[in-house]
This record gives structure tokens, sequence and C-alpha cells, in this order.
């Protein structure tokens, strides 16, 4: 899959871009009082901060999709695909949360959000990897890469 270190690279650099949107945050519900509504800016932060996040996890979705090739690349865009839905939904939370005023679910909203946003990071490094043990041959000369010799 991913065979190149500039791409590998580039996926981590991905990785690497959310995570201040992240830690922005978690830090803005731990700042937030009890009782007292939820500043518009801190809306308007964490909006920005989730978009930032999901334009990073798209971008390395992209990445390993168009690296998967024709045959694979459906296949890894589906699985990926729905993972990316699933932290789509938990940003929409984030915001409404946010938006209510609701400091407890705004809070366990931002944790969920980060928690799949991690989640998403593994499964992503995991297809890369699958990708690259797949076109590798392994310690006994055995697999594909092996084969065509």
């Amino acid at each position: 899959m991913i065979k190149d270190t500039w791409a590998r690279m580039a996926l981590g650099e991905h990785h690497r871009r959310c995570v201040p949107a992240l830690v922005r945050m978690r830090v803005a519900v731990q700042d937030a009082d009890e009782g007292v509504p939820v500043p518009r800016g801190t809306v308007l932060d964490l909006a920005g901060a989730v978009d930032e996040v999901l334009s990073e996890l798209r971008d390395g979705d992209r990445l390993l999709v168009d690296d998967a090739g024709l045959r694979r690349g459906r296949q890894v865009a589906s699985f990926l695909g729905c993972r990316l839905n699933r932290l789509q939904v938990a940003a929409d939370d984030v915001i409404a949360a946010a938006r209510a005023g609701d400091l407890p679910a705004l809070r366990r909203t931002v944790l969920t959000f980060n928690a799949l946003a991690a989640a998403m990071w593994q499964v992503q490094l995991a297809v890369q990897e699958q990708g690259t043990r797949r076109t590798r041959p392994n310690h006994r000369g055995i697999g594909p890469a092996a084969a065509r010799k």
C-alpha cells in the first residue's frame, strides 16, 4: 500500500496536525464553568477544531485509498468511510451540545470525539501497515514480492 517513505510521513503529518485541535477542544471544555452558558467564541473554536480534525483524517483516508489502487481502493474506502461517518456524527454531537450550552454533554461528546479520532488514527495506521505487509515477502521469502521473482 504506502510503499515510499514520503507517503508514510504524509500520513503521520495528517495525524500530527490533528493534535493541537484536539487539545484545544479538551481545554475549552475543562475551562468552562458549570451553569454559565458556553460563550459563542468557544462554540466557534470547537467548530473550527472539529473541522480541522475531520479534514486531516479525510486527507489521510484519501492517501490510503489512492495508494490502495483500483482493486482494493473501493474496499479500503468503504472500510474507512464507515469510521469517518461515525466520527462525523460525534462531531455533530459536539457542536449541538456546545450550542445548547449543555456542559456535561459537551464534555462527554468532546471525550467521545477525541477517542474516535484516536481510534481512526489506529485504523488508518493498521490499513497502511496491512498494505505494506501485502507487498513485502515475510522473513521466509514467502509473499507477493517473493512470488514475482
